[in-house]
């Protein structure tokens, strides 16, 4: 992570000395930053997707401001520390500045404050960047009750950089049509399976809103979407369904799921980040690897510090496409998550966030699964932030033994008590299978289940750590050879 602080000085102050006499707050930001100083002629050098902060190094420098106004970085961030006269100067200069209705801010002040203040600086830079070049999908006209919710597309499209898409409902009707019961059987009850409860509606309900989702993904692939828009309430009267679970799937859809921007969000200060995520749900695959047809994987995004592709296989697929074709270098660490829902217990064997982790353990890498334990698209991962930062942080520092990886899981509680180091709860699921009679054929069931915990006084296992408001982590191992078994086993065939 860069900054690049374009200077000022005065002619009448010689450059060797400006570094020792800005020593405190250049230090102060390299200890978190990359900081390059670069002479005010060479601004132009400079690109989009650098960051730039205006360094007032002296006074003496506010007509030489002024005669660069067109070339200035907007916003203008001034950088004073007051040494030199520094923060006369920048003072005269927003004041000139903010006439002109260019907005205008010093940083100025207490060290902490100052690093804290470029930290959110930067953070909104990154975000701003971000959204450059996306392109989002209106799927309908809006509704006439949206009398407040009409968008500039040329503004916006100036401003930030995003492109308005109007698609029509047909195309989603026609895809709709295409799409057959038996082609989304499959994905229907492996929804259903990891819901709590289908409360409403018929399995063909399930059907045709999995149908209308199969085609607005369609949809989303021709465009190269990366967000949408949908009038909902039209398509009740052409296809008898609505946008509702459609849309909720989107969200929890591999690259587009809530948990991984999370992730993405709490991690970035940490380094650089490539993302491989599976173009669909795959919960439940464990390791499963893919070897019965090709599998594709495509790049989907790219910004500062920030790769994204997303891949056709499953978890365990994307690492090792990562590893072997897209990388060009050992990673740091591996990172899954973060899981909708609790991959606690043996639930780590069945996990496709937990083959991510192993997959990545296997190839020598320090590797790490987070799962929060709710399944609600909206879930709330803020309480976990801090606590997915330090462990990451700490495992980039201190690494972690081979062959052992970490398994953490977020009880689902605006307030966690702290960590808990965790043993595996013993356990297993029962009563996993519901009868769903569908077209006059009783053989099809949903898996359901529940899960029993055969220690649930053990304050030394996940489970009861989680069900007591505490962060489980849980050292794993993948070497699953039982040792202690090895010389009684031998005795069998002596």
């Amino acid at each position: 992570m860069t900054i690049h602080l374009i200077s000022f000085a005065s002619i009448l102050h010689k450059q060797a000395s400006l570094r020792n006499s800005h020593e405190a707050i250049l230090s102060e930001l390299e200890k978190y930053y990359t900081v390059k100083l670069i002479d005010y002629q060479d601004m132009d050098k400079l690109g989009s997707d650098d960051f730039k902060i205006i360094f007032i190094a002296t006074g003496g420098v506010e007509r030489l401001v002024i005669q660069h106004f067109e070339r200035l970085p907007r916003p203008a961030i001034l950088l004073a520390d007051g040494m030199q006269n520094s923060l006369a100067a920048a003072l005269e200069i927003s004041t000139w500045l903010r006439g002109r209705g260019m907005k205008s801010e010093i940083l100025h002040g207490e060290l902490p404050s100052i690093i804290q203040r470029v930290h959110i600086l930067y953070n909104n830079f990154r975000a701003q960047r971000s959204l450059f070049g996306k392109r989002i999908g209106v799927i309908g006209t809006p509704s006439s009750w949206l009398v407040a919710s009409n968008v500039d597309y040329l503004l916006a499209k100036r401003r930030w950089g995003i492109e308005y898409i109007d698609i029509p409902l047909e195309r989603v009707y026609e895809h709709f049509k295409q799409i057959t019961d038996d082609q989304v059987g499959a994905s229907c009850a492996a929804v259903a399976s990891q819901a709590l409860a289908c409360r409403e509606g018929t399995p063909e309900d399930l059907i045709k809103a999995m149908r209308l989702y199969r085609a607005i993904k369609r949809i989303c692939e021709e465009e190269k979407l990366e967000a949408l828009t949908l009038s909902c309430f039209k398509l009740i009267d052409q296809i008898d369904t609505t946008g509702c679970l459609a849309l909720s799937l989107l969200n929890d859809d591999g690259i587009m799921a809530k948990g991984i921007s999370e992730l993405i969000k709490f991690l970035r200060p940490l380094g650089e980040i490539v993302v491989m995520a599976p173009d669909a749900p795959r919960s439940g695959s464990g390791c499963a690897i893919t070897v019965t047809q090709p599998v594709h994987y495509q790049l989907l995004r790219k910004d500062v510090g920030l790769t994204v592709y997303k891949c056709s296989g499953t978890p365990s697929d994307c690492i090792k496409l990562a590893w072997n074709t897209v990388l060009e270098r050992k990673p740091d660490l591996v990172v899954g998550g973060i899981n909708h829902g609790d991959n606690s217990a043996t639930n780590v064997h069945y996990s496709g966030t937990m083959g991510v982790v192993i997959e990545g353990c296997l190839n020598g890498i320090p590797s790490i699964g987070f799962s929060l334990c709710s399944h609600d698209p909206g879930a709330n991962f803020e309480p976990a932030g801090p606590y997915i930062r330090q462990i990451a942080a700490m495992v980039l520092e201190k690494g972690l033994p081979p062959l052992t990886c970490l398994n953490v899981n977020f009880p689902d509680m605006a307030e966690l008590k702290g960590i808990k180091i965790c043993e595996q709860a013993k356990g297993r699921w029962t009563n996993e299978w519901e009868p769903c009679p569908r077209k006059g054929d009783d053989n099809y069931f949903w898996l359901i289940g529940e899960f029993k915990d055969d220690e649930p006084e053990n304050e030394k296992n996940d489970h009861w750590a989680l069900a007591n408001g505490y962060v489980a982590i849980t050292p794993t191992v993948v070497d699953v050879t039982a040792y202690g078994f090895m010389n009684e086993l031998s005795k069998w065939f002596e």
